[in-house]
């Protein structure tokens, strides 16, 4: 996770029981050694086991320029409950999806970073916001492809392919019929 130690201020002893390794077991894949040493990193990152909107900006302010709007979009799909922090369970579920996850597990994760406001329907404003933020972290936009360049050209191009029949939206089956022919847009997940 790198090291967010100097982001995570108050420190509180969090354990996990046997009982909770088990049921992270059967949820994630990962082994019971896998869970334990992830919990360990991830309580070194956040001693509060609580990673912060702050702590994950700072994380990808570690290895992106310009990450912050990124991070926002990402922490809102990792805060399954809007508790306004992301527990172990809810990280080490999401990064389970991300690293082991079902194609589909994965593209409704994708589909939820690109659904703002969680209505079901991705607009094309909500496209541009996170298509906008995933551009501000990257270093080089000479290497995209001379379509992509821009945020408008590369949202066009989207939805395009996405909506057909020019609603002006994207739902989830266009979302995935689409997403299989350019995997891209789940491709953003991993940075």
């Amino acid at each position: 996770m790198g090291n967010l130690l100097a982001l995570c201020k108050n420190k509180e002893d969090t354990n996990l029981s046997d009982e909770e390794v088990q049921k992270l077991v059967k949820e994630t894949g990962y082994s019971e050694d896998e869970i334990r040493a992830w919990h360990r990193g991830f309580l070194l990152d956040c001693p509060t086991g609580k990673m912060t909107r702050a702590d994950l900006v700072g994380f990808y302010g570690e290895f992106f320029k310009d990450a912050e709007e990124y991070s926002e979009h990402v922490f809102r799909i990792l805060d399954n409950n809007n508790d306004g922090w992301v527990d172990f369970y809810e990280f080490i579920v999401a990064l389970s999806i991300t690293t082991k996850g079902q194609e589909e597990q994965k593209l409704k994760m994708a589909f939820s970073l690109y659904d703002i406001d969680g209505d079901g329907k991705i607009t094309r404003k909500e496209m541009e916001q996170v298509v906008q933020a995933s551009y501000q972290m990257i270093d080089d936009l000479r290497k995209l492809p001379e379509d992509e360049k821009d945020v408008s050209s590369r949202v066009d191009k989207i939805f395009k392919f996405m909506d057909p029949e020019n609603k002006g939206y994207i739902q989830y089956p266009d979302f995935r019929s689409g997403a299989e022919a350019d995997m891209t847009l789940v491709d953003l997940l991993q940075l």
